[in-house]
């Protein structure tokens, strides 16, 4: 219902980004210390803020093709194709999230595909982390 309504959109997010920030800088304050690579999974990030508000070293952006997304939200989560469409309206585009990315996974193949590209970029990632 908020995708179709900017301003009950900007409400909840008034409403719950805060809390959820909150969380996440203090899950962040806790690894602070430690050796550990901390890898945040937030479909938004960059339109939360990314490394402006998060301290986040790198931000990796996975893209698709609209229509695959469309079809894997219609098949796995039983959301209307006009419903994703409006979501994505009110999301930054790829080029404006690719452009703030420091790595970018194209997700344009199968699953398999995405999983080996996802593994390759672990591997490398994880062996050159800079602590």
């Amino acid at each position: 219902m908020v995708f179709n309504d900017l301003e009950a959109k900007k409400r909840l997010e008034a409403i719950t980004h805060p809390k959820i920030g909150a969380e996440i800088l203090k899950l962040l304050a806790d690894e602070a210390t430690t050796d550990h690579i901390v890898v945040l999974d937030i479909p938004l990030l960059i339109e939360s803020g990314g490394k402006k508000r998060y301290p986040v070293d790198k931000i990796l952006v996975i893209t698709a093709p609209v229509e695959e997304r469309v079809n894997h939200l219609t098949s796995s989560r039983d959301l209307r194709k006009e419903d994703i469409l409006a979501r994505m309206k009110n999301q930054l585009s790829d080029d404006e999230r690719v452009s703030q990315a420091d790595y970018v996974i194209a997700n344009d193949g199968t699953l398999s595909d995405l999983r080996t590209k996802v593994f390759n970029f672990w591997e490398h990632f994880s062996k050159n982390a800079s602590i």
